[in-house]
């Protein structure tokens, strides 16, 4: 693949030298590049194509033969936006109530989901399932932003309106699932910030709440640079019914992959993840470096089980457990439903040494080395920050 160099460009305009690069096979810096059907290495059951690249962020499509039927979800954005479920404060930060008040539909809560409003905007700290008529239900939570306590502007201080983004960066996602720490997710929300702000030239701290992730997200330049990522990309899927997640490159480097157990829960959650990671992309653009997108085998790689990865098992509640595989330069949360030895969700996050110092290790942590599929062994959930 051909060395990209970043710089300013006016490509979105282009259309017709798009379509042409494309059908020559040349990469033309910032247009996206469809990746030839060929390229397919195997991982198990999954096969991979791409790259299929925008800018800085390239994206590998992971295909299954064999997609099962599976559970119906909504997401929790559909849910709420379908009111079909609340989301309330408990009066602590790290604890929110979710109740899901549909007949015949679960929903489906994945760890990053960011909830907007309340008396601070939160992230959910694990992968849930909530099922129909569920009552009041648990959640663990994080806060993204600090300070605030109280209602902001017109928004209800006791409910959550809205769940439109996801966690940005792969540091958050080790911040909130791996160490589980709140000062961590404050450090990581302002490093995001810090970066968004200098690559676009001005701040983009609310002063509504200055703090507030959720905010930046909604800056009005932030949206307008990620639009072009989205714009760009997000048709990837489309028509293509084998598709069961994806693997992401920023800056020539593998970042972060999420494979679903159908390609059902996959599609739906698709535009969020295609932002969060345009996001990340935008914060980690370098506009003057010059760089090598990977390949589909170095992708395939990604997904493979490190041997000597160190594992931990804990419960979420009675139906839900994820395994944590830490290997040396990724983690990877697998998120098992009680019975099932399919995975409902996998989550890679490259995570080199320099990242993980800043983490700790999961506390009360089950260590298991065989027969994780297969394991539904008891573990004691993992104790609620307060």
């Amino acid at each position: 693949m051909k060395n990209v160099r970043m710089k300013p460009t006016l490509w979105s305009a282009l259309a017709v030298a798009i379509v042409a690069s494309i059908a020559v096979g040349t990469m033309l810096p910032g247009t996206p590049i469809l990746a030839s059907e060929r390229e397919a290495p195997q991982v198990g059951k999954h096969s991979l194509s791409g790259p299929y690249a925008y800018k800085n962020l390239a994206i590998f499509l992971i295909h299954a033969k064999d997609v099962k039927e599976a559970t119906k979800f909504l997401t929790l954005q559909e849910a709420l936006e379908q009111k079909k479920a609340t989301v309330t404060e408990t009066g602590t930060v790290n604890t929110l109530v979710i109740e899901n008040v549909a007949d015949d539909v679960h929903i489906y809560i994945q760890c990053g989901d960011i909830v907007r409003g309340g008396k601070q905007d939160r992230t959910i700290g694990n992968d849930y399932v909530i099922a129909p008529k569920s009552g009041k239900i648990q959640l663990s939570s994080f806060c993204v932003e600090s300070g605030r306590w109280r209602q902001r502007g017109d928004e209800k201080a006791h409910e959550f309106s809205a769940s439109t983004n996801a966690l940005p960066s792969k540091g958050l996602k080790v911040a909130a699932n791996y160490s589980q720490s709140q000062s961590d997710v404050w450090q990581e929300v302002a490093d995001v910030q810090n970066k968004l702000s200098h690559n676009l030239g001005k701040s983009v701290k609310s002063q509504q709440s200055a703090s507030s992730l959720e905010l930046t997200l909604d800056d009005k330049q932030v949206k307008k640079a990620v639009q072009e990522y989205v714009d760009a990309l997000s048709r990837l899927v489309d028509g293509r019914k084998d598709v069961v997640g994806f693997v992401s490159a920023i800056n020539g480097k593998l970042n972060t992959a999420d494979v679903y157990g159908s390609a059902e829960l996959f599609g739906r959650l698709w535009p969020k993840l295609l932002q969060a990671c345009s996001v990340e992309a935008l914060a980690e653009l370098q506009k003057t470096s010059e760089f090598t997108h990977p390949t589909a085998e170095s992708a395939a790689a990604f997904l493979q089980n490190d041997d000597e990865a160190k594992i931990h098992q804990r419960q979420i509640d009675e139906k839900l457990r994820v395994v944590t595989r830490q290997g040396k330069d990724k983690i990877v949360f697998e998120t098992y439903r009680t019975g099932e030895q399919e995975a409902l969700h996998k989550s890679y996050i490259r995570a080199d040494s320099k990242l993980l110092q800043q983490q700790k290790q999961p506390t009360q942590s089950q260590q298991i080395r065989s027969n994780i599929t297969n394991s539904n062994r008891q573990a004691q959930p993992q104790p609620q920050q307060e």
